[in-house]
């Protein structure tokens, strides 16, 4: 065989070779998205002062407010606390002061039996002792965010979840849609009480 269809044969192998090593770093990658938030406690003048109208119409009872910036690997932004209506509020921001989204914590009973069985059957997937720690309902903000959050119009569901697998503990955060599909999971941290859950 010719030289140069050899060295041609060569070449086209070790593109190949290097297209699949790149595709699967990437993938392992994706699957493995960790999460890795840090929150900082910050007085309200170190907030972005043009978000504080918004949090102070969401709330409606005038309860005490904590202020964080959050860090979560290079991207930083900021997040208001506070409980409304026995629920917990969250509102995240960019720097700038636009709002990110509203998240709020809502109980299992809240959310439609079918949508919650299909979700179920995510968690049932990854293993079959597992343990709901927290349910937030994710607002994206838009123009007719206080409409929807008023009619319970979420966009997705984030979910905290402890899993127990041969005998290894660990947790995950599903970020859901309003339907039911998966948006994103990211790992999380394991925490020193996980043991506790089961």
């Amino acid at each position: 065989m010719n030289s140069t269809v050899i060295d041609m044969m060569k070449y086209k192998m070790v593109v190949m070779l290097m297209f699949f090593a790149f595709a699967k770093a990437t993938f392992s990658q994706a699957q493995n998205d960790i999460k890795q938030e840090r929150e900082e406690s910050i007085a309200v003048d170190e907030f972005p002062q043009p978000a504080l109208p918004f949090i102070k119409q969401l709330n409606v009872e005038n309860k005490r407010v904590r202020y964080y910036r959050e860090t979560d690997g290079d991207d930083y932004s900021y997040e208001a606390k506070f409980k409304n209506n026995r629920r917990e509020y969250s509102i995240e921001c960019y720097p700038n002061g636009n709002i990110q989204d509203v998240e709020i914590t809502v109980r299992r009973r809240t959310i439609d039996d079918a949508i919650w069985n299909k979700i179920e059957d995510h968690f049932k997937a990854e293993s079959k002792r597992f343990k709901v720690t927290k349910i937030q309902r994710q607002y994206v903000y838009s123009e007719d965010i206080l409409q929807r959050i008023a009619t319970g119009l979420n966009d997705n569901f984030e979910i905290s979840v402890s899993f127990k697998s041969k005998r290894k503990i660990y947790r995950k955060e599903y970020l859901i849609s309003a339907s039911g599909d998966i948006v994103k999971i990211r790992d999380v941290k394991r925490q020193e009480y996980d043991f506790i859950l089961f």
